[in-house]
């Protein structure tokens, strides 16, 4: 039997154009080890490194943590909520802010937002003018 697997996802909202370089805040399901309620998700902010000749997101790659690699959609699809479009932040203050919000007494450890209204409240600083 063959194994189930999606290769790429769209852009939210429908309708946006993913470049490869982009930000994206991507929305994944809160795993239940961090005591999170059922359907809770956390955000992070990532980069779009591969996109299919349809325009999908084929993979990404998380800013904060920095990290040299790239995250093929179909691995973690299973958790992965979408990949809401952040092109309109300055993406250097942007990153800047997903890298310095922290795990309280680890300052070298970003963790996600717990909503994507969390997200916009906290990147609001970012928005280009």
């Amino acid at each position: 039997m063959t194994k189930f697997s999606i290769r790429s996802m769209p852009l939210q909202p429908e309708g946006r154009v993913a470049r490869r370089g982009n930000l994206v805040a991507l929305v994944r399901k809160a795993p239940g080890y961090r005591g999170r309620p059922p359907g809770a998700v956390e955000v992070t902010l990532a980069r779009i490194t591969g996109l299919t000749r349809d325009g999908e997101i084929r993979s990404y790659r998380p800013v904060a943590p920095a990290q040299d690699y790239d995250v093929p959609v179909e691995r973690y699809w299973q958790d992965i909520e979408g990949f809401t479009d952040a092109s309109n932040l300055d993406p250097d203050r942007a990153i800047e802010i997903a890298r310095a919000h922290t795990w309280p007494g680890h300052p070298d450890a970003p963790r996600p937002w717990e909503s994507l209204e969390d997200a916009r409240r906290a990147l609001r600083a970012a928005r280009r003018s």
